[in-house]
């Protein structure tokens, strides 16, 4: 797996608020039960373990310009002692992820101010027909039943060479998919504490480890056909199924869901692995 502190950005997820409830969340806001906002005091301390962090730093959601003290966390994150030397200027360290809508539009000017990196994804009606996305909720153990392959899939994970390590209301994560996971399932069980140094743990640590046993609820590794939003109905497999259902998920009625029982050999994964190519959803802008 890849070193934490390899990763091009460490997201720092500041709400659960979200304007949309899309399948396939790699936040799971559909099957997130309880929202809320990150207080201030813990966004500094947050950002504060990452003032020697030598890449980038992206605000996330649920939708984070929805946070009520949206203005107030980028003033935070202007303050001159987060300059690094490895960015000219100290919006270059900066990234929003943000799905839009009226808040984002209210506050433009200070993210003008703030970030140096937006990006915008609406969910927009044509974006939800063409944009394809990874099952998330196809959980790997439930439907390779080969632990060898499993394994191999999960340390070749696509989400773990290109995608972004996280810091939630709970701690850090070497995984944002991970840090949502276990989220839901564990309310932060798995969290590493925040202390200025927790993104340089090394993946043979026992705590690292007991991380990584969230790769086995996820469906990211899963070479397997992607889906537009526009279906409506998400594929879960059983096992997670039962157990998002047992953490009160409130996006499992019949008309979100279909329970998928299915079984992948070697042979269907590399059959499914010709032209697959989860990390390109963007169809929209031909990425």
């Amino acid at each position: 797996m890849k070193p934490i502190v390899e990763k091009w950005h460490c997201h720092i997820d500041i709400t659960t608020v979200c304007q949309n409830a899309c399948m396939y969340c790699s936040r799971y806001m559909r099957h997130t039960k309880d929202r809320g906002h990150m207080n201030l005091e813990y966004f500094e301390r947050a950002l504060d373990t990452l003032l020697e962090w030598p890449n980038r730093i992206g605000l996330m959601g649920g939708e984070p310009t929805l946070h009520p003290e949206f203005p107030k966390i980028c003033e935070i994150m202007r303050d001159p002692k987060r300059n690094h030397p490895n960015f000219k200027r100290l919006m270059d360290r900066y990234s929003l992820f943000t799905t839009g809508g009226k808040a984002y539009e209210r506050h433009r000017e200070v993210i003008s101010w703030t970030f140096h990196y937006v990006e915008v994804f609406e969910h927009n009606p044509n974006q939800t027909a063409i944009c394809k996305h990874q099952p998330t909720t196809i959980a790997i153990q439930d439907v390779i039943d080969d632990p060898d392959l499993r394994e191999e899939l999960i340390n070749d994970c696509w989400v773990d060479k290109t995608w972004c390590a996280t810091i939630n209301e709970y701690g850090g994560y070497f995984c944002e998919v991970a840090a949502a996971i276990d989220r839901i399932t564990t309310k932060g069980s798995r969290a590493f504490p925040l202390t200025n140094d927790w993104w340089m743990r090394d993946t043979n640590d026992s705590d690292y480890k007991k991380q990584l046993e969230l790769c086995q609820l996820c469906g990211m590794p899963v070479p397997i056909e992607r889906e537009v939003l526009a279906t409506g109905k998400e594929r879960i497999s059983e096992g997670l199924y039962n157990l998002l259902r047992s953490c009160g998920s409130p996006g499992l009625s019949e008309d979100k869901c279909i329970i998928i029982k299915d079984k992948f050999s070697r042979e269907d994964v590399e059959r499914n692995k010709i032209g697959w190519y989860p990390g390109q959803f963007r169809q929209d802008i031909g990425r």
